[in-house]
């Protein structure tokens, strides 16, 4: 089994597919932000994280010591591409509509290649390859992680780019379009693609920095939250943002997964709804906890995560035999899903028997 330890590394492993690029695509972008107004300090760059080794993945790292509150960089809303409207985006549906729309920009924009005034920016999305996010992997990947996912999660995971296909905003089996979909969800702050702040890692456990409304008239505004030294990586939050509103009820691991193609090192979320369940699982010192918040265990609950964690066992040798039936990568994500939810799991239910002993005398 891969440990909590092994996690954090693999994960990190897995979210380089997501950045994979080189410094000849990033550099004109930096040059175009500042030329549009927006400011990138010197003292700090985007590279891989081993220098020395092609395969590892890429990030923003401090080139010199940061302090705290240091200004590190601002992006002008006149460099952001996409569609924004508040009150479209309002509902579930308008907000969708909106996702379409912005599809079809980036589809225009690639179009007009080195004559679009986001060219810079669209030569790097050429360098971001299809298949990231399991709505977009293999037929035979897809059925792995349906048969790995938790209930109330499969349709989740998967299922959404079809809404877009059925409604006729991308035509299905154009590679070319809904590739357009995938990098709008994976690469998007809401609806914005953001150039240069997008190649800031996600890492809940080690947020460093901190940012204005991204809807601000003035662009977005990044600074440190606390002294970096050079060397370290710059961090944010998908989903604990500034402009993240009612994202922790939600979205957890499961749904960063569907968005951007990795399962999150720890502090993991997890949620449900049917019945309803939130608990985190936090990492410290080597041991794992869970942290149950406001919501409270009973015998629905506890029985749905035994029935899981069962279902989970019970799969693992199947997810086995299928390594060679699956590309790699592809494999590699589902099988740390499969361990992280099965890690989850058991540590909440351990957690359950220690600190709610009513709720075993209830089963």
């Amino acid at each position: 089994m891969i440990t909590f330890k092994m996690l954090r590394i693999v994960a990190s492993a897995m979210l380089a597919i997501t950045v994979a690029a080189s410094a000849d695509n990033v550099d004109p972008i930096i040059e175009w932000v500042r030329s549009k107004g927006g400011y990138f300090s010197e003292k700090i760059e985007v590279r891989r994280m081993d220098p020395t080794d092609p395969n590892s993945y890429f990030g923003v790292f401090a080139r010199e010591d940061v302090d705290k509150k240091e200004r590190l960089m601002d992006v002008p809303k006149s460099c952001y591409l996409g569609i924004w409207d508040i009150k479209v985006n309002a509902s579930k549906t308008k907000f969708n509509d909106n996702l379409c729309l912005n599809a079809q920009k980036l589809m225009n924009e690639t179009k007009l290649g080195t004559k679009s005034e986001f060219a810079p920016y669209l030569t790097y999305l050429e360098t971001q390859k299809p298949g990231q996010i399991p709505a977009m992997w293999s037929e035979s990947g897809q059925k792995l992680l349906r048969k790995v996912a938790p209930e109330g999660k499969k349709g989740t995971l998967l299922d959404w780019m079809d809404k877009h296909k059925e409604s006729g905003c991308i035509q299905s089996g154009n590679v070319f379009e809904e590739h357009a979909m995938e990098i709008i969800i994976q690469r998007g702050f809401d609806i914005f693609l953001i150039p240069v702040w997008d190649m800031v890692n996600h890492d809940n456990g080690r947020i460093n920095t901190e940012h204005n409304p991204m809807n601000s008239e003035e662009g977005i505004k990044v600074w440190a939250s606390k002294d970096i030294l050079a060397g370290e990586e710059f961090f944010m939050s998908y989903d604990f943002c500034t402009d993240c509103s009612g994202t922790e009820n939600k979205w957890g691991t499961p749904e960063i997964l569907r968005d951007f193609g990795f399962v999150e090192p720890y502090p993991q979320r997890w949620t449900f709804h049917e019945p309803e369940i939130w608990f985190e699982i936090h990492e410290e010192d080597g041991e794992l906890e869970a942290y149950f918040d406001t919501w409270k265990p009973n015998k629905e609950r506890v029985e749905f995560l035994e029935e899981m964690l069962e279902r989970l066992e019970n799969v693992a040798d199947h997810v086995l035999t299928q390594k060679d039936q699956v590309p790699q990568h592809e494999w590699n994500v589902i099988w740390l899903f499969h361990q992280a939810c099965v890690t989850a799991f058991s540590t909440a239910l351990e957690d359950i028997e220690d600190d709610f002993p009513e709720v075993n005398t209830e089963l």
